[in-house]
């Protein structure tokens, strides 16, 4: 038997792979050494072979994974590999194998040899391809996730978290995750998820302000073109960082007269964790080096309001600190 997924959409292609060892481990083998995995880009029918024909002591029937063997460049292997494999359908093999291609390809792409095998698996019983999922499609997803948690969430806010995570499966189930577990709430809203992103983006600007404060100008110019590339405007990033550095200057000087993390988030109604974060990063700087990068970035904005200056060059200058 041979299944063959494939497809741009891996998170659904790696769970219909987990789906089906865990139903080949509770209907055939109670023991995971029945599964075995094969990389595919650097094996060897020798290897194959071996793997395939390995006794155990629970089961004669072994569960083959082979991963990205369409992108094996030796013809001769896969040209061989062919051979071996329709031989091994006509003597109706008890072992499963299970191609899987996690690598985005073409068939145009592909060599010769890769061409035929890919046109042989096609042709098999057990064929998915997974394409992204089209809005509709992901919208039922979300919904559906949010049901295994014991939650639900209005359309309105779930096409929220379906633009702030790129249509991406793996981002939109890791949020699902978080969400679920975070928010106590039975009913998730648009604001639920707004103040996840909102998360979300302090996080990066922890990241951002760090590669500031360690004098790290290609990582920090690095994590503004990701944020940019993210989709979040310039006056939004802008208007952030100015707000962590008050707030980095809040606490450096609170922590000068004595004040510990605790009375310092109570003091400011701030979250504790967030504030030994922002104590832990206060020690990258002094008291007069926050007050200077606040002036600046208090020049950046009225550069931008006077139409003097963009945003997205002028703090391209203050991460390269010139």
């Amino acid at each position: 038997m041979i299944f063959f997924l494939f497809g741009n959409d891996t998170y659904r292609s790696r769970q219909k792979l987990k789906e089906i060892k865990e139903q080949f481990l509770k209907t055939i083998s109670s023991g995971s050494s029945a599964i075995t995995l094969i990389d595919g880009q650097k094996t060897s029918l020798k290897e194959i072979n071996e793997k395939s024909s390995a006794s155990s002591l629970f089961t004669s029937k072994r569960l083959i994974v082979i991963e990205n063997f369409l992108q094996n460049k030796n013809q001769s292997l896969i040209s061989s590999s062919l051979n071996y494999f329709s031989k091994s359908l006509e003597k109706k093999s008890e072992n499963v194998f299970i191609f899987f291609e996690d690598n985005e390809f073409k068939t145009s792409t592909l060599n010769k040899e890769a061409k035929k095998f890919f046109n042989f698996l096609k042709k098999q019983k057990f064929v998915q391809e997974f394409k992204p999922l089209d809005n509709a499609q992901l919208l039922h997803f979300v919904i559906k996730e949010f049901s295994k948690y014991n939650k639900e969430i209005d359309i309105t806010a779930a096409n929220r978290l379906i633009s702030s995570t790129s249509n991406n499966l793996w981002l939109v189930s890791n949020e699902i995750h978080k969400i679920a577990h975070y928010n106590k709430n039975k009913k998730i809203s648009k604001i639920d998820i707004e103040e996840n992103i909102a998360m979300k983006l302090e996080e990066s600007i922890f990241i951002l302000t760090d590669k500031l404060g360690q004098r790290q100008a290609v990582e920090g110019l690095k994590q503004l073109e990701l944020q940019l590339a993210s989709g979040l405007s310039a006056k939004y990033i802008l208007a952030i960082l100015r707000k962590h550095l008050q707030k980095l200057l809040q606490t450096k000087e609170a922590l000068n007269n004595g004040l510990d993390v605790r009375a310092i988030a109570s003091k400011f109604s701030w979250h504790p964790f967030a504030t030994k974060k922002l104590g832990e990063q206060t020690n990258n700087f002094s008291v007069n080096e926050l007050k200077e990068k606040l002036a600046k970035l208090n020049n950046i904005d009225y550069l931008d309001k006077t139409g003097q200056k963009s945003i997205i060059n002028s703090l391209e200058l203050f991460f390269s600190n010139k």
